[in-house]
């Protein structure tokens, strides 16, 4: 046995290259990719990258910049526990009882009035303190080996290290009222009363994220007396799945987690355009599965005209999830082969489709309310599954998102007619544009892959 081909270092700080472009979110739109190489038989490769996306803000629903957990608007402080059975003794009975008899802290009965109508006190929940940050790292590993004419099998792997620091203040015409100002100094309180980790500092260290295994094909031909040296493109196609994180473990309150098991493809072609130039495109997509499981869901039905969508949502329900197909383009220009060195700039972008919810949970949303019907009679709502419907599907995380970056890229390829091939790439992407997706400060990107060619 003689190893013919062999190296390439990983990388020492997280970092973007080109592409495995089906494992983004809108949390990280920007993932690793592994290129493949012309090994025809009797090859493996080892790969490794890190992926750092850091900051402040985020892209809401117009693309302007908000603070990160605003992306999905600023919700009434009073209208959180809307739909929702108020628990004896506890801290929901505290803010969001109207009796009384109960509290003076009431956040829906701002008058203390003994009987109807009440007045809700008018905040909202904002996350702009200047300290507020988010901290996503993502550690991708794949194996690939090569079987024969091209033909190769590959098996990636994912794991995440995700902290968010999202300390809320209140606005508004009521945020200096008291039982406002208290509500929010209780807030993670609050959370973990309903089931929820806190917000103002969390960190979900290092976990399996997800993991795939493809197949694929990678081709070269190489031109002559020609100004297009030469064309190579490789198709993958495979099945992703990961653990079952129904609501985002790390904040389900306020941040969606609208991914599970579905199918990937993906396709990349690079053209060397005389002998320093090359383009390269790539393209892929995932058809996630539908799933049935419990999750964080709307119930408020008692007016179809005034209701809270949140987030946070706080009640759960069954539902059956369907999320939106994933899409990934990536357009980039290099100049290479200077002795194996290369630089390259392009650009990202990265969207998923709607997110749809089947109630699967007969003991809410009932809505047993005369205003659901153009008639007037009292109908439930259950009776009327397309509104029924239209209420569960208002939860703003499961909108449709997009984001666009820019990108720069340097890295070191040797030609593979040498002995050894260390590879590496570094890269830094920066947002431009984006609809209900991150908008960190930069995004870093690295990888570095051992290539290894038996010959026995």
């Amino acid at each position: 046995m003689r190893i013919t081909s062999l190296f390439s270092l990983l990388c020492l700080v997280a970092s973007p290259l080109k592409g495995t472009l089906f494992y983004v979110s809108q949390e990280e739109p920007v993932a690793p990719h592994f290129a493949a190489h012309e090994f025809t038989k009797k090859a493996s490769t080892f790969s490794f990258a890190a992926s750092k996306t850091e900051g402040h803000y985020s892209y809401s629903s117009t693309g302007s910049q908000v603070p990160f957990l605003a992306q999905y608007g600023t919700p009434q402080i009073a209208q959180f526990y809307n739909g929702l059975p108020i628990r004896t003794g506890s801290l929901s009975e505290h803010y969001f009882s109207t009796d009384y008899t109960v509290t003076d802290e009431s956040l829906t009965n701002s008058t203390n009035a003994h009987s109807a109508p009440f007045t809700p006190v008018n905040a909202t929940l904002r996350f702009d303190d200047p300290h507020n940050y988010y901290l996503f790292q993502s550690y991708h590993m794949a194996y690939t080996h090569y079987l024969f004419s091209g033909i190769f099998f590959r098996f990636n792997l994912q794991f995440v290290d995700q902290t968010i620091a999202q300390k809320p203040l209140p606005d508004g015409p009521d945020n200096t009222n008291p039982n406002v100002v208290d509500f929010v100094d209780h807030f993670d309180q609050f959370l973990g009363e309903n089931g929820h980790p806190p917000i103002s500092y969390h960190n979900r260290t290092f976990a399996i994220e997800r993991a795939g295994y493809f197949l694929g094909w990678h081709g070269e031909a190489t031109l002559t007396e020609n100004l297009i040296k030469e064309i190579s493109g490789t198709i993958l196609a495979g099945y992703t799945f990961k653990p079952t994180h129904f609501d985002h473990p790390l904040s389900p309150a306020f941040l969606p987690h609208n991914q599970t098991h579905g199918y990937s493809a993906e396709i990349d072609l690079n053209i060397q355009v005389a002998d320093h130039f090359g383009l390269e495109c790539c393209a892929a997509t995932t058809s996630y599965g539908r799933y049935t499981d419990s999750l964080h869901i709307v119930h408020d039905d008692i007016t179809p005209a005034s209701y809270f969508s949140g987030p946070p949502l706080l009640g759960k329900g069954i539902v059956m999830k369907d999320p939106g197909s994933l899409w990934v383009f990536e357009l980039s220009g290099s100049a290479n082969r200077f002795l194996g060195f290369f630089l390259t700039g392009g650009y990202h972008f990265s969207y998923q489709e709607l997110t749809q919810l089947t109630l699967e949970d007969p003991t809410i949303l009932i809505g047993n309310n005369a205003n659901w019907t153009s008639t007037g009679l009292e109908l439930p709502l259950s009776s009327l599954p397309g509104q029924q419907n239209t209420r569960l599907n208002n939860d703003p995380r499961l909108t449709k998102w997009k984001n666009h970056t820019m990108f720069v890229r340097v890295g070191y390829v040797p030609s593979d007619q040498h002995r050894f091939i260390p590879q590496l790439d570094f890269a830094i992407h920066w947002p431009v544009m984006g609809q209900h997706s991150s908008s960190p400060t930069r995004i870093y990107v690295g990888s570095g892959q051992l290539s290894i060619r038996w010959t026995f």
